[in-house]
C-alpha cells in the first residue's frame, strides 16, 4: 500500500517500487517522519486484517497510470474477496481497462473511475461497466458531464477538496461524496459530525492479539500499541553511516583521479 511509483519522495530508498520485494520496501525508513518507532509500508493483507473489524468503506486506487502491473487487478479482487470486504471496498483507477478486468471477473464489484478531464467519448468508452461513481478533480467538473452522469445514475465524487471555498464552487453540481485530506475542517463546515462512535475510533487505533481475533469485540482486552510498526534497530546504524561515508569519499577520489588524468 504505497502512493508513488518511485521510492525517493517518501522513503529512504532508490529506484521504483516495482523493482523491490515487499520485505525490501518494508525495511526502508520514511523521510521526514519523527517517531520512536519505524513505521513500515503495510501490505494489503495487513490493511485488510485491520479493516475487517471496522465499519468504514475503503477506496483502493490502483496506481497503474505510468506502469502496468500484469495480474494486479485479479490479485486485488481475490484478496479483498477472501477477507469478505467486497461490499465495503471500491476499486478505483484511471484506466478503463483495469475497470473492465475487474468487472469481467466479478459483476458485483464496486467500481469508481478517476477522470482527469471530461473526455468527449467518455461515456461511449465506459460502455456497460456499471460504474458506481466517477471521481473528478474539482477544476475539471463541467455541467454537461454532471448531467450525463445523473442520467446514467453514476454518482459524482470530487477530490481532493480541502477548503470550504473550493467546496462552495462545487455545490451547484451536488456531488455525492467529497474526498478530503482535511476531514475535520470540512465536517465542521458542513455541520456533518463524524459517523463513527468514539468506541469505533478507539478500536481503529489498536490491534488485537492473535488469540483475541474473533467476532466479539471486548475493548478491555485489547493491548494498545501503534499500528503497523517495527522497533528501531539500535545497532548497525552508525556503522552503516560510516560505510556510506567511506564509499562516498572513495568514489569522489576516484572521479577526481579520472578527471585529472583526462586533463593531463
Amino acid at each position: 500500500v504505497f502512493h508513488d511509483d518511485s521510492e525517493s519522495r517518501m522513503i529512504e530508498g532508490v529506484g521504483f517500487v516495482r523493482h523491490h520485494t515487499l520485505a525490501e520496501l518494508q525495511s526502508q525508513t520514511f523521510r521526514n517522519f519523527t517517531s520512536k518507532e519505524d513505521v513500515h509500508i503495510p501490505s494489503l493483507e495487513e490493511y485488510l486484517e485491520w479493516a475487517e473489524r471496522l465499519p468504514h468503506e475503503t477506496i483502493i486506487r490502483m496506481k497503474n497510470d505510468n506502469f502496468l502491473y500484469p495480474g494486479m487487478e485479479e490479485a486485488l479482487l481475490e484478496t479483498v474477496t477472501r477477507h469478505k470486504l467486497l461490499d465495503r471496498t471500491i476499486f478505483a483507477s484511471n484506466r478503463i481497462s483495469s475497470m473492465r478486468i475487474i468487472r469481467d471477473h466479478n459483476s458485483e464489484a464496486r467500481l469508481a473511475l478517476l477522470v482527469e478531464n471530461s473526455l468527449q467519448d467518455f461515456f461511449e468508452e465506459i460502455g456497460d461497466l456499471n460504474l458506481e461513481a466517477v471521481i473528478v478533480r474539482n477544476m475539471s467538473v463541467k455541467e454537461s458531464f454532471v448531467e450525463e452522469c445523473k442520467k446514467r445514475e453514476i454518482e459524482l465524487w470530487t477530490g481532493v477538496v480541502d477548503r470550504p471555498a473550493a467546496l462552495n464552487r462545487l455545490n451547484i453540481f451536488e456531488p455525492k461524496a467529497i474526498l478530503s485530506r482535511n476531514v475535520k475542517t470540512m465536517r465542521e463546515y458542513l455541520k456533518n459530525p463524524m459517523p463513527f462512535s468514539k468506541e469505533v475510533m478507539d478500536l481503529a487505533r489498536i490491534i488485537p492479539d492473535e488469540e483475541e481475533k474473533d467476532n466479539h469485540i471486548d475493548f478491555t482486552n485489547f493491548k494498545k500499541r501503534l499500528q503497523l510498526v517495527k522497533k528501531k534497530k539500535a545497532s548497525g546504524k552508525l556503522s552503516g553511516v560510516l560505510v556510506s561515508m567511506a564509499i562516498s569519499i572513495g568514489a569522489s577520489a576516484l572521479a577526481t583521479y579520472i578527471v585529472m588524468s583526462f586533463l593531463k
